[in-house]
């Protein structure tokens, strides 16, 4: 099971999140937040709680994001539109149309840990 307060990744996230997408919304913007609240004027022992606390923040947005875009949490059309991506890519060769890709709908699952 995946436990995204640990850190964990899902493994499949939903279709449309390129890779660049996901580095930016998972590795660059909770950097840039926490650099953002970054206070000259503030005294070192305040810079650091509010730092702590604002990667807190960011580590729960974080795993809201996961939770929201694992694919484990898409609707069933969105699911059944990736199973028919990957049997295609899996045994399609290129060819949607062959009688080996022609299989039924939603026959294929996508693993679950």
């Amino acid at each position: 099971m995946t436990n995204y307060a640990k850190g964990d990744r899902p493994k499949y996230l939903v279709p449309g999140l390129s890779r660049s997408d996901e580095a930016l919304l998972f590795e660059t913007l909770p950097h840039v937040n926490t650099a953002l609240r970054y206070n000259m004027n503030q005294t070192p022992e305040q810079r650091d709680a509010a730092i702590a606390e604002e990667m807190e923040q960011q580590e729960k947005q974080t795993e809201m994001m996961y939770r929201i875009l694992d694919l484990r949490n898409a609707d069933r059309a969105t699911i059944n539109a990736v199973n028919r991506k990957k049997v295609i890519e899996d045994f399609g060769q290129g060819n949607s149309g062959g009688s080996i890709v022609q299989g039924k709908p939603g026959s294929v699952e996508l693993e679950q840990h």
